[in-house]
């Protein structure tokens, strides 16, 4: 009998949730793309919004199953493409705090690689800052060799 050996980090992205985030990714061929993830009850309690001049499907706003859109029309217009993280038996016990972190720590399972068989550079926003910076901006600082960046917060 085989076994089914199932990568543990890749249990943790539901089929579903991955097969959807690819579908938009590749349609919008987006070589860099912002993101962030939240997983409430109810509605989103803040309005987020994506760097200024992201090409339009490229930046991604994860809601957790039981996190509904913002009703009033400036959120839902601003800019996001939402898809809904959903939970595997593998993320089923982890507290919501634990379960939206998961995008932010796996975009290399999560984006596929584009045409040009590179993945796309990915920018994970925190999703109560507003970024000022355009993605171009991000993108282009990650380019000149940092894998990793961070900002100064605000406050």
């Amino acid at each position: 009998m085989a076994s089914h050996n199932i990568d543990p980090l890749r249990a943790l992205l539901h089929p579903t949730t991955r097969h959807e985030t690819a579908q938009v990714v590749l349609a919008a061929n987006c070589t860099a793309l912002a993101y962030t993830s939240v997983d409430v009850v109810g509605e989103l309690p803040h309005d987020s919004q994506p760097p200024p001049l992201t090409p339009p499907g490229c930046a991604f706003l994860f809601l957790g199953e039981e996190t509904t859109r913002p009703a009033h029309k400036a959120a839902a217009g601003a800019g996001w493409t939402y898809l809904v993280h959903r939970r595997t038996a593998s993320s089923a016990s982890l507290s919501r705090r634990a379960f939206s972190r998961i995008p932010k720590l796996l975009p290399h399972l999560l984006f596929p690689r584009l045409a040009s068989g590179r993945h796309p550079t990915t920018v994970f926003l925190d999703s109560k800052l507003r970024p000022t910076a355009p993605l171009h901006a991000l993108q282009r600082f990650l380019a000149g060799g940092a894998n990793f960046a961070a900002f100064r917060h605000p406050k």
